[in-house]
């Protein structure tokens, strides 16, 4: 079974640092745009 993306462990590369993945607010694919 897939798991959810907005329910992870781990980092996140978001503005220039580091965060947990649950503090993350903007959409990953959002970057793509």
């Amino acid at each position: 079974m897939l798991n959810s993306l907005d329910d992870r462990d781990g980092l996140i590369w978001l503005d220039g640092e580091l965060l947990p993945w649950r503090e993350a607010r903007l959409h990953v694919l959002t970057h793509a745009l």
